[in-house]
């Protein structure tokens, strides 16, 4: 099966756009492939449409970094894009129902497509929470509880990383500082 070779090479750090973007992949995966057509916000997504933003995030981690939970989070945290346009209001909402829809071609056991719903109903958080000024402790605490952060972390920072918008020293700044709050708690619940 094409995804299993995919996800192979994404593990193993080889790149895999041109993957993404051929007819095989397509066919299999339409409600990716779609994605092409959906312009963003030119200011802050200068790269153009979705499909070009997810084939930019893919290549963002290094082999390290990489896991399947973070790989199919990046493949469609973005895909509900398509059905909220222009606004993309809910849309992470809308990723999820797609997900869940065709869950059954990615071959993952239940608790991963939990875990990857919700990375992506959380992949705008932190800049929710920096947006607000609300990087704290208790932001920090309530988010882990909610999510797997380490992961999240990684996923936000392929969406922040992996678009034409350069000006992201904030959003970087803020995964820094969620990733510290996050150490020092799981430090101090060893001790």
């Amino acid at each position: 099966m094409i995804i299993k070779k995919i996800l192979e090479k994404y593990l193993k750090g080889e790149n895999i756009s041109e993957n993404l973007k051929n007819l095989e992949f397509n066919k299999a995966f339409p409600e990716i492939a779609c994605l092409k057509n959906v312009m963003q916000d030119k200011i802050y997504h200068p790269e153009g449409d979705v499909l070009t933003h997810i084939l930019m995030m893919i290549e963002v981690l290094d082999i390290n970094e990489r896991n399947e939970n973070i790989f199919w989070s990046i493949i469609y945290h973005d895909s509900g894009k398509f059905l909220t346009y222009p606004t993309f209001k809910n849309h992470e909402k809308k990723s999820v129902e797609i997900l869940e829809k065709n869950k059954f071609k990615l071959n993952l056991k239940d608790d991963q497509i939990e875990e990857i719903k919700k990375l992506i109903l959380h992949h705008e958080t932190i800049l929710k929470l920096m947006l607000n000024n609300s990087i704290n402790e208790e932001s920090v605490k309530k988010l882990s509880l909610e999510v797997n952060l380490k992961d999240l972390l990684k996923l936000y920072k392929c969406d922040v990383l992996g678009r034409g918008y350069k000006n992201n020293y904030l959003e970087l700044k803020a995964i820094d500082e969620v990733e510290k709050l996050y150490n020092l708690q799981t430090k101090t619940y060893e001790l």
